[in-house]
């Protein structure tokens, strides 16, 4: 039968009024009356526990409460027991001095495993030597009720040993609490059959599992196989123990072009290339003569954002939970996925590299989803639309499914996963920026940009879905149609077809030339939103991108002219007409910022007063019909502004 310990701390004693530490047996620091009272107040509960055994630290202190006890449970004096184990902490060259004086050594509890008070000891210490008590109790009575009447920080230290708790949970039930047992309290110690290490900390690991024993039916004892090399090895023996090689399926073994033999690919830390990759290699080759695996991925270890070790004690880096609530699993996926740490380099990981993946990748798909949502009714997913802009963004997918499939098939991670991003790019800031008044129009065109929007968003979701799991779900479940599988993860990986290398080719030097006519702008201090005359290309540019061209740069005309100096220039000369349209279009942005402080739909009509001059007025109303359907007016009103 199992014994049953019970801890109980000495009453109050006179260094315990005079605060301070006493850890020499010799000291005179008998118990005060008021602890003897402590003591005598618990004659119920020691009843209850009707210990058989009473062990006592050799401190004055503590003996003063052990006699007490005795007395109380009719136990004689002369039987109770002494250990040495059972002491106060060895305080050492702080002997005798105030109790201040300790905890000002030490910043964190951890500190106080990790090294003695000078002089004396440190937690591990105290631990190993109340962990070799126990266990000699435990081999010495069987079915016994001791009491083990200690100190305070012992008895923390006892129900670490009792639970093979590791240092962390111990400091964690510290925590806030200056008071670990209070004088002359009990508390019942339930002891946990678990292997562990010399400083009583779970370890399952050999040799301490060889330590555990249990009963057989059969009425032997059942023990660990000491033939086992590694549990933990055992598990991961790619491609040995997943069909029970050499119990079962021993042929797989002995026969060319085995789908089991070896294994495509491994995945691991860089800490186990000795311990796993190493092994796996010189057990298949001296069984069979070749290698386990044909490919290994190795990630690096991930480090905080000042590339040292991430430490709970110095908390150098941000809750993961709180990571993953404040921007999502996938934002740390991909920042991951995307990161060096895939090729086996070390990663100093901050919060702001996952709050950038969360904004430039994640928002901004699922606001390109969000817009998709509010104007689609039902259309289709096609891939038929020849606009230019439809075409363009059906070749950027199917280059960055192409991008994405070449980097798998290579296991390159971080590579397979940054096309995501830059797609992502050029479908909410190029494609959807461009295509939103298509959109909104409706019609036939309005019909094929939302349906080449369906179609790529529900192809996208494929690519992402190894990656990012969840968004790509999200996606999915948003442009799925009727017979489609429940679920993107249920689907095959996408075919990689031809890229139209042409569309892409054009339209990245359109972009180029847009690029270019803008810096102008910009260093000539003209907004966009002013109307320029003309645009001067070097060279022909076809015809279905001349409209984007003036669109996006905000000119009248685009004029091929192989002499000026440079690619593009810009006329940058302003008339009296152009100047009008600019303020209109002024009027028109700031209406729709307006619009968007008040939070309203793109459906909801508003009434504008705008504050003006006679001029402003005329200008307003010559253009009031563009500026109601551009901005989503029901009425504009006028209030005279008078102007010198």
């Amino acid at each position: 039968a199992r014994n049953i310990y019970s801890v109980m701390r000495h009453g109050e004693a006179l260094n315990n009024t005079e605060r301070v530490l006493s850890s020499d047996p010799t000291h005179s620091h008998h118990l005060t009356e008021k602890g003897k009272e402590q003591v005598q107040a618990q004659k119920t509960a020691l009843l209850e526990r009707k210990p058989d055994i009473i062990i006592t630290s050799d401190f004055v202190r503590t003996k003063d409460t052990a006699d007490l006890v005795a007395e109380l449970c009719g136990i004689p004096v002369s039987d109770v027991l002494e250990d040495k184990r059972l002491r106060e902490m060895d305080f050492g060259d702080l002997n005798g001095r105030p109790v201040e004086e300790y905890h000002d050594l030490f910043d964190h509890w951890e500190e106080g495993f990790e090294r003695s008070v000078p002089g004396g000891e440190s937690f591990t210490d105290i631990k190993r030597r109340l962990g070799d008590l126990v266990e000699e109790l435990e081999s010495r009575y069987a079915g016994k009720r001791i009491l083990l009447v200690t100190h305070e920080t012992p008895s923390w230290l006892l129900f670490s040993v009792a639970e093979c708790s590791d240092k962390d949970r111990c400091i964690a039930e510290r925590q806030g609490v200056e008071t670990f047992i209070e004088n002359a309290e009990i508390r019942d110690l339930e002891l946990k059959v678990a292997p562990h290490n010399e400083d009583f900390e779970l370890d399952l690991h050999r040799p301490y599992s060889d330590a555990i024993t249990f009963p057989c039916s059969c009425g032997g004892v059942m023990r660990r196989v000491p033939d086992v090399f590694d549990c933990w090895y055992e598990s991961g023996s790619v491609p040995f123990a997943q069909i029970h090689y050499p119990s079962e399926n021993r042929g797989e073994f002995d026969r060319k072009n085995s789908p089991h033999f070896p294994a495509d690919v491994i995945a691991e830390g860089q800490d186990q290339t000795r311990g796993w990759f190493y092994t796996l290699l010189v057990l298949s080759s001296a069984l069979f003569g070749t290698g386990a695996y044909k490919r290994v991925v190795v990630n690096g270890t991930v480090l905080a954002e000042d590339g040292k070790k991430m430490s709970k004690r110095l908390k150098n880096y941000p809750d993961p939970m709180n990571v993953v609530s404040r921007y999502g699993a996938d934002a740390l996926r991909y920042t991951l996925l995307a990161s060096p740490v895939v090729r086996a380099e070390d990663l100093s990981l901050s919060e702001k590299q996952i709050d950038e993946a969360s904004k430039k990748v994640f928002r901004r798909l699922f606001n390109v989803l969000s817009f998709y949502e509010t104007y689609t009714s039902g259309q289709t997913p096609s891939s038929d639309s020849e606009y230019v802009l439809d075409r363009w963004i059906r070749a950027r997918l199917s280059a960055c499914l192409q991008k994405v499939t070449s980097a798998l098939d290579l296991y390159e991670l971080d590579r397979a996963v940054r096309p995501l991003g830059d797609f992502v790019d050029d479908l909410s800031v190029w494609y959807l920026r461009r295509s939103r008044e298509r959109i909104k129009g409706g019609g036939e065109d309005g019909d094929r940009a939302i349906s080449t929007l369906r179609y790529v968003l529900k192809e996208f979701s494929l690519v992402m879905a190894p990656f990012v799991p969840f968004s790509a779900e999200s996606v999915f479940q948003s442009v799925r149609e009727d017979g489609d599988a429940k679920s993107v993860h249920l689907l095959s990986w996408p075919s990689t077809g031809a890229v139209d290398e042409g569309v892409l080719k054009e339209m990245n030097g359109v972009r180029e030339i847009i690029s270019a006519a803008l810096e102008i702008r910009s260093r000539e201090g003209i907004r966009v939103r002013q109307p320029l005359a003309t645009v001067r290309v070097k060279e022909t540019v076809p015809e279905a991108y001349i409209d984007i061209i003036k669109d996006e740069i905000n000119v009248k005309e685009v004029v091929v002219d192989a002499s000026i100096e440079g690619e593009v220039e810009l006329d940058t000369e302003l008339t009296d007409e152009l100047r009008k349209e600019g303020a209109v279009r002024e009027l028109i942005r700031a209406i729709q910022d307006r619009r968007k402080l008040m939070g309203k739909d793109p459906h909801d009509r508003v009434t504008v007063l705008v504050s003006t001059n006679e001029a402003g007025q005329a200008l307003v109303k010559e253009n009031e019909e563009m500026i109601a359907s551009a901005a989503g007016l029901s009425e504009v009103l006028f209030r005279q502004v008078w102007r010198k």
